[in-house]
């Protein structure tokens, strides 16, 4: 639950960040991220840097049409924060829907780490993307 000064500081860069990110808003994104993000995603089980993650965001709102967040549920602390949400939109006129979470460390409203799980599969089929592209050559 949010509760006092610090908590609310966090829901407000984290309503930042989504609202930024749906609208394709990369250069707000990227003023909130830290300098030194790391931004680790489930799918390749390693971290990016700012660069690799806008370029990563960018791929995704360019393709994705009327995207807009779902929030499920958010928990928040200060310095971080945990949400649950579904993101809705369309591509190439089919319907999206896609289960995610993600943990948010911040310092000074800014993100310092984000740990980003999201459902592979679901992912992978809508954009086109293949296994390999997700997760490496898969072994023989």
């Amino acid at each position: 639950m949010s509760t006092g000064p610090a908590c609310l500081s966090v829901d407000a860069v984290l309503d930042r960040f989504f609202t930024a990110v749906a609208a394709g808003d990369l250069e707000t994104v990227g003023s909130i991220y830290h300098p030194d993000v790391e931004v680790w995603l489930n799918v390749t089980a390693q971290a990016v840097d700012r660069d690799e993650s806008l370029g990563i965001l960018r791929f995704f709102t360019s393709r994705l049409e009327g995207m807009r967040y779902e929030i499920l549920e958010r928990r928040t602390w200060e310095g971080g924060a945990v949400q649950r949400h579904v993101v809705h939109g369309r591509i190439g006129g089919t319907d999206l829907a896609i289960q995610a979470c993600i943990v948010f460390h911040l310092v000074a409203g800014r993100i310092t780490h984000l740990y980003e799980y999201v459902d592979a599969k679901a992912t992978a089929e809508a954009f086109g993307i293949s296994d390999e592209r997700l997760y490496g050559t898969a072994p023989t």
